[in-house]
């Protein structure tokens, strides 16, 4: 991500029943792998990996790991498996993430116009949208605004560098129309 915003449970717990804000939060199980060197440090060896996923996209959780809590271990032994180094620790915690699709209409808020005729948004205040003249509907090209909210569509998504590419089209204008984000007759 670009700069690490941390939002506060009560923000995620907020985001997570906005279904444009593309966040989502489950409860999952995990082997966590360790080095037998780490025996004597079990717990914080599995929070440091957990910490270490997060602000990155992950495979499993099919998302940017935005926030975990609730950890427990599910076992009070590790399993060691066929000749690997590693021993293994069954994990359990609510995960929240981020989950951008191509398609998804996400909320955002215009942080920037550019002399090229470029839009960002931002997302979370930490995500950055680009959007560029024809990628904007033109029956609101004109009429958005500095630090207005928008919807938008996902064209595509940079997980490496925390950027989307989006589009502002007809639906989307309707939607924002619903929810009383523009004021177009």
């Amino acid at each position: 991500m670009h700069s690490l915003y941390y939002l506060t449970i009560e923000q995620l717990e907020e985001l997570v029943q906005d279904k444009y804000s593309l966040i989502k939060v489950e409860k999952r199980n995990f082997s966590i792998p360790l080095l037998p060197s780490s025996l004597d440090r079990i717990a914080s060896e599995v929070l440091k990996i957990i910490h270490d996923w997060t602000h990155k996209y992950s495979i499993d959780l099919q998302g940017i790991l935005l926030h975990h809590d609730q950890l427990q271990f599910l076992s009070d032994y590790g399993r060691i498996k066929d000749d690997d180094p590693f021993i293994y620790w069954d994990i359990s915690a609510r995960f929240y993430t981020f989950s951008p699709q191509l398609g998804a209409i996400i909320r955002g808020k215009i942080n920037k116009f550019t002399k090229s005729q470029v839009m960002n948004a931002i997302v979370f205040n930490c995500i950055i949208s680009a959007f560029t003249p024809e990628k904007v509907h033109p029956s609101i090209a004109s009429e958005l605004t500095l630090g207005q909210e928008i919807l938008f569509r996902i064209e595509s998504y940079d997980s490496d560098h925390s950027l989307i590419y989006g589009l502002i089209d007809e639906e989307c204008v309707e939607l924002m129309k619903q929810q009383d984000l523009l004021m177009l007759e």
